[in-house]
């Protein structure tokens, strides 16, 4: 999907920056506004009034700050989105993330800590912290998935293989006879 209409923004020829496959660019800094893509290697800072996009060839590595985002490459760093990152099934990353709504495909990878923030009115804001020590995003929802079948199976297993209790039960233990 287009990242632009994704996220409701409007095209203007002087604000779409890319660094294309093959390009590798070290920098102390980029910083603008608008759209700004990432196909090729990127190492440094990134501070964007707008939307970042990592494409899959793409690899960063370094602070970014961004108002929203589309992670489909490779990062590593500290990451603060304002409002949605959306990480790909295709995305491998690691570091920090702080992002005011997150959405993770099938598959992603993320290893590293996460908060997510979502916030209504001053009043009304909460706060959520997701730590991830996992490689694989995908596997830790399986796991889990697979602790609640177990734990669900496993307390009805354990109530049915139960000696039943009552009197003949405590007379059985006391050695008497039914």
């Amino acid at each position: 999907m287009n990242p632009m209409k994704q996220f409701g923004m409007k095209s203007d020829k002087n604000s779409n920056t890319v660094i294309g496959t093959g390009i590798v660019l070290e920098a102390a800094m980029l910083k603008g506004n608008g759209i700004v893509r990432i196909d090729g290697k990127y190492t440094g800072t990134i501070d964007i009034e707008g939307h970042l996009v990592l494409g899959e060839s793409g690899v960063l590595d370094g602070e970014v700050r961004a108002d929203s985002a589309l992670f489909a490459g490779a990062y590593q760093g500290n990451l603060h989105i304002d409002d949605t990152l959306h990480i790909t099934s295709t995305a491998v990353l690691s570091g920090r993330i702080e992002a005011g709504t997150l959405i993770v495909d099938d598959g992603a990878v993320f290893k590293g800590d996460c908060t997510v923030t979502t916030i209504g009115t001053q009043q009304d804001s909460e706060e959520k912290k997701i730590v991830n020590d996992s490689s694989n995003v995908k596997n830790d929802e399986n796991a889990k998935v697979a602790e609640d079948e177990k734990a669900a199976n496993g307390d009805k297993g354990e109530k049915e293989n139960e000696a039943p209790k009552g009197d003949d039960n405590e007379k059985n233990a006391k050695g008497g006879k039914k």
